[in-house]
């Protein structure tokens, strides 16, 4: 059995994982489930440094940090079908998170995610891989439209998906705020066209480029390895 890494929350620095809808499943009444795995990097196949495992379930959220060797050892689960996802946990993610893809769906609303059968009972599931490609960075300035100042405590999130273990985008999750130059910096985002939106307490939210819905969002590109330094501002209310 590996050695067990545990945190209680799935928050890296700026970079946070929105926790997906919860899937009841009936029956689902002890905690002794187990799940394992590992959780490697799409480069070469090593392990990611500070790879952590997380599972929702209706019983709270789960997050267990990987060992040197990439493995994790996820125990007292509730038994059920749950949602997964692996991500780089670490001070300064590299590798995007991605959401697991091993079992059909059940709730029929997430066309692009299935979800781990925890058996409980003492019987583990085991081979719950991930593999983490490499993410880009993006760096936003938000300023107030009418005074060009900073806005700081804002919050920005690019609709970029976290990817499910067949490399199809799942859903959003790398919202942050902005600091007090109106400055905010997401590591570790999904390479690939995305769009962003944002908002802040006395202002009106806004699609990039300070548009105010998606179909009218100008996209821009999140290349793995790389920095994109994005300008957006908002509008005050009133």
């Amino acid at each position: 059995m590996t050695k067990r890494y545990v945190t209680a929350a799935l928050a890296v620095g700026a970079l946070l994982v929105a926790a997906p809808p919860l899937v009841a499943v009936a029956g689902a009444t002890t905690n002794d489930g187990e799940v394992t795995g590992t959780i490697v990097n799409a480069l070469n196949g090593k392990p990611v440094t500070g790879g952590c495992f997380t599972m929702w379930t209706t019983s709270g959220t789960f997050t267990f940090f990987a060992a040197p060797d990439g493995s994790y050892d996820a125990t007292n689960l509730p038994e059920g079908y749950w949602e997964a996802s692996a991500s780089d946990c670490s001070g300064k993610p590299k590798y995007a998170p991605v959401v697991y893809d091993g079992h059909p769906g059940l709730d029929g609303d997430q066309n692009s995610v299935n979800f781990v059968n925890v058996l409980g009972g003492g019987v583990p599931t085991t081979g719950i891989d991930f593999v983490l490609p490499k993410g880009g960075t993006i760096k936003v300035k938000l300023t107030d439209s009418v005074t060009h100042k900073p806005i700081s405590g804002a919050t920005v999130c690019p609709d970029a998906a976290v990817l499910n273990n067949s490399g199809q985008p799942y859903q959003t999750g790398f919202c942050t705020n902005t600091n007090s130059k109106g400055d905010a910096e997401m590591r570790a985002v999904v390479a690939g066209t995305s769009t962003m939106f944002a908002f802040a307490t006395g202002y009106n939210f806004a699609w990039y480029t300070n548009q105010p819905d998606f179909a009218h969002a100008t996209q821009f590109t999140v290349t793995a390895g790389a920095t994109t330094k994005l300008a957006m501002s908002l509008a005050p209310t009133g």
